[in-house]
């Protein structure tokens, strides 16, 4: 069995792969540790797998460390990821996304982590951006909605971390196999910027009773394409997200207490989403934050009606999640 596996999930990535691909054939890797990188060629329709084995030809020239393409027709990131781990004969997965440039001592650093934390199941790092344009201030308040940035004042344990560079022991997949305990969510479908799969696992690790850290030590760059920095692309995934908090609000509050009632459950989410839209209609006018928080009071409205126009959808997702958890 080979150390670690990087999974690299792709959907139309031909023109960023190559370059994800180089940072990781210059990991330095102590001589005889096997490793491997696998490439989920999820759907594209583009030359994604062929571009990558080029790059991976070019770069690599060590002889510990494999590669292979594997292909995912069913669209989305959760289904892409599970392929992954499933063809991994690894004892620890790294989630990398195809514009993830992971630093050259990530999967050392990643190692040393996990020895000394047995009880730690998922650990995240630090993901700097690397933009190809020229940014506006409004854009700092949201780097954490593109993966950017420290995830906790200081390395320790965190509720969850971001699902760019997530460093994951295979177990904790093999466990949550074990309990019947399924994902629910798909997380990025296409080219289209949904999100929540990464808290969705963190959360389900959590139950299982594994940890969750955040170390700086792991570093990666973020290339974000120029097309997801402006408002616009940040208004149209905040539309895509509404189910996803629903989703992570009852998975949460489940976790937290079993004998929770959908009712109730219900009411403090409507009420919560009420109260944050009130909150939020001020700052719209004045302060230097304006975007961020239009964004949110944007997204608290759309829960609010959400809730209303789906109190059926609410009450079955509720025993969904129940049932998964069983």
């Amino acid at each position: 069995m080979k150390e670690i596996a990087v999974v690299i999930c792709c959907h139309n990535a031909e023109e960023r792969i190559a370059e994800t691909i180089k940072f990781l054939a210059l990991q330095k890797m102590p001589n005889g540790v096997e490793w491997e990188v696998i490439v989920v060629d999820n759907a594209s329709q583009d030359n994604t797998a062929s571009i990558a084995t080029i790059a991976w030809q070019k770069y690599y020239r060590g002889v510990d460390a494999h590669f292979k393409i594997v292909n995912e027709p069913k669209t989305g990131l959760a289904f892409a990821r599970l392929t992954g781990v499933v063809s991994a004969d690894a004892e620890i997965i790294i989630f990398c996304d195809d514009d993830n440039h992971l630093s050259d001592d990530y999967l050392v650093e990643a190692r040393l982590l996990l020895d000394k934390y047995a009880e730690v199941g998922i650990i995240g790092g630090w993901a700097k951006p690397r933009f190809s344009v020229d940014t506006e201030p409004w854009l700092e308040d949201l780097h954490p909605a593109l993966a950017i940035g420290p995830q906790a004042p200081e390395e320790g344990f965190v509720p969850w971390v971001y699902g760019a560079g997530m460093v994951v022991r295979k177990q904790v997949f093999l466990d949550l196999r074990n309990r019947n305990i399924k994902f629910l969510l798909s997380d990025r479908v296409g080219s289209k910027q949904t999100s929540g799969g990464d808290s969705e696992i963190c959360q389900l690790a959590g139950y299982l009773g594994y940890k969750i850290y955040y170390s700086p030590k792991l570093v990666l760059f973020h290339a974000v394409a120029s097309h997801r920095l402006t408002q616009r692309s940040f208004i149209a995934a905040n539309y895509r997200n509404v189910f996803p908090i629903v989703y992570l609000f009852l998975l949460q509050s489940l976790i937290s207490n079993r004998d929770s009632r959908v009712n109730s459950l219900y009411v403090t989410f409507w009420s919560r989403s009420v109260r944050n839209v009130l909150y939020f209609i001020p700052r719209l006018l004045v302060g230097k934050h304006r975007f961020y928080s239009f964004l949110l009071c944007y997204q608290n409205v759309q829960v609010t009606f959400w809730m209303l126009l789906n109190r059926s959808r609410f009450n079955e997702t509720f025993s969904r999640i129940k049932m998964n958890l069983t």
